[in-house]
């Protein structure tokens, strides 16, 4: 699976003059290096085989910026198991795998140094803006609702409308301390001590 989108185009400063030259930019989000390799050849393959076409001549730069982030099977089990006793759901792999660029497959990948983990999400999707996050009047993109509530419009980080959710703060933190302990085979807090914040 892949990805290949341009993103940028940039060509000329009149309405009536024909620029000599373009600049077009981009993205290429893939899943397999193999696939990639196929992607980078392609392009240049089709710039190419355009320019010859029209009497044109191109540069391609392609810059590989980020390997997949590839989670370790026993650190991702370790992940699930505390996200559902901490936050008392189980964890969902709904929607992977996704074509973003992550540059913390760099942890992971073992040809860059890399050791064994889990890159992981924590949600922060409610309909309601309450809770701590009540005491921003203002939160982006939320919305009256027709009972009168106000709504929480969810957009993504990317987004201009994105709001980030105060709400989660206190189970991400009991989640990331039980990750700690897990990890390091140790108790910071006694039983009970976190269920307040998750």
């Amino acid at each position: 699976n892949c990805v290949v989108s341009v993103t940028c185009f940039r060509a000329g400063e009149a309405t009536n003059v024909l620029p000599d030259t373009a600049t077009l930019k981009g993205t290429i989000r893939d899943l397999d290096p193999d696939v990639y390799d196929i992607i980078e050849k392609r392009i240049r393959a089709i710039v190419a085989g355009t320019c010859a076409a029209h009497g044109a001549s191109a540069d391609v730069k392609i810059d590989s910026m980020y390997p997949v982030v590839m989670n370790h099977h026993e650190q991702t089990a370790i992940v699930e198991r505390v996200a559902a006793e901490t936050l008392g759901a189980p964890a969902s792999s709904e929607g992977l795998p996704m074509l973003g660029a992550e540059d913390f497959a760099y942890f992971l990948d073992p040809k860059h140094g890399g050791v064994p983990g889990c890159f992981f999400f924590l949600g922060g999707r409610e309909e309601e803006v309450g809770g701590l996050a009540a005491f921003d009047p203002t939160v982006p993109g939320a919305f009256a609702g027709k009972d009168g509530a106000l709504r929480r419009a969810n957009c993504m980080c990317h987004g201009t409308a994105y709001d980030f959710n105060d709400n989660v703060i206190p189970g991400a933190a009991a989640m990331y301390v039980r990750l700690v302990e897990t990890r390091l085979g140790c108790s910071l807090y006694g039983p009970g001590e976190l269920d307040a914040l998750a």
